[in-house]
């Protein structure tokens, strides 16, 4: 049964539900506030022609259903603006961050440039004065001039990193695929890491299997990739071995497999050495030199001709990098 109401009895008492409406009254109208969650969203204004008006108990819902729904539309269309505003922030944010990718890819790569030519330069003369065209030099002047050229080819080196990097970053790699066999490769890398070389207590080993067979792939991407690879095995190995193998695996793929004893690799540290500019942690990787981007390199250089690295490594006994490619080119 329904019963009447007057309106300065409406929400009297105790809260309705879990609703918390407080109801003002005046003569000839009502206000409800629409509230949900404890946030005031506004009133909603009742007015009666009558002046001693009394309300049903079905009006009485009606009002409370009506308030409530409100609420929630407002509530969800509050929190939908709130949404669109901080998605709308991410965007913008995401367009800075993409600018500024493309100016510092576009700073190293200018950068880089600058500095490659002043390196050729003093590279150039100091081939001339180690070749005597200015007149014979003394064993001081000599060993002067190796660290000079050493010290010159690592500055180069950096550069030639950097310009890798700016490449990849900007997708201006492409490929020159063609077909060959290991062994001549081989023989540029001891050339590439002959300096690193001379002033270990070891060579380094390389061993090809008898079963490799010729492959078709883009050969500079794949001698960069290895270089990199294996002049940190060098450079983090001061006694014992490095060894390059070259081995056939399965589903017709080939093999470059890096191997060293030297200070090895934290396995926490394992997943993030391909990130850019990411060096090891820690004292004794700190005093060897580096950018960060050589791995970060060798990593983006094996997936574009369709090959994958895998890295095993344990601190004190030394890792093991292995690069794996089809035998056809991608």
């Amino acid at each position: 049964m329904t019963r009447n109401v007057h309106p300065k009895q409406l929400f009297a008492g105790e809260p309705q539900g879990q609703q918390d409406f407080a109801v003002h009254l005046f003569p000839t109208s009502m206000a409800v506030p629409i509230m949900f969650r404890g946030e005031m969203h506004g009133v909603i204004l009742l007015g009666f022609e009558q002046e001693d008006r009394e309300l049903t108990s079905r009006e009485i819902q009606f009002c409370q259903i009506v308030a409530f729904a409100t609420a929630i539309a407002l509530s969800n269309a509050k929190k939908y603006e709130e949404l669109q505003v901080e998605a709308r922030r991410r965007q913008i944010i995401a367009e800075q961050l993409a600018d500024a990718n493309r100016l510092k890819s576009e700073y190293l790569a200018s950068t880089s440039h600058e500095l490659r030519t002043p390196i050729a330069t003093i590279m150039g003369y100091g081939h001339l004065l180690g070749d005597g065209a200015c007149g014979p030099l003394t064993q001081e002047q000599k060993k002067a001039m190796g660290r000079l050229m050493e010290n010159a080819r690592g500055l180069l080196g950096i550069v030639d990193a950097l310009l890798d990097y700016s490449k990849i970053e900007k997708g201006e790699t492409g490929l020159f695929v063609k077909r060959g066999d290991v062994r001549p490769l081989l023989d540029q890398l001891r050339q590439e890491v002959a300096h690193l070389e001379s002033r270990k207590p070891y060579k380094v080993r390389y061993e090809v299997g008898d079963d490799v067979p010729l492959i078709e792939t883009d050969w500079g991407k794949l001698k960069n990739c290895l270089a990199n690879i294996l002049s940190n095995a060098i450079k983090f190995t001061d006694q014992g071995e490095v060894r390059l193998s070259v081995v056939r695996g399965a589903n017709s793929n080939v093999s470059f497999v890096i191997s060293d004893t030297g200070i090895g690799i934290p396995k926490d540290l394992i997943p993030l050495i391909f990130d850019k500019f990411r060096q090891l942690d820690g004292k004794a990787a700190r005093s060897y030199e580096g950018t960060g981007l050589g791995l970060t390199i060798s990593k983006n250089l094996v997936e574009l001709i369709g090959g994958k690295i895998e890295v095993e490594s344990e601190v004190g006994k030394g890792s093991t990098f292995k690069v794996t490619i089809p035998v056809a080119g991608s």
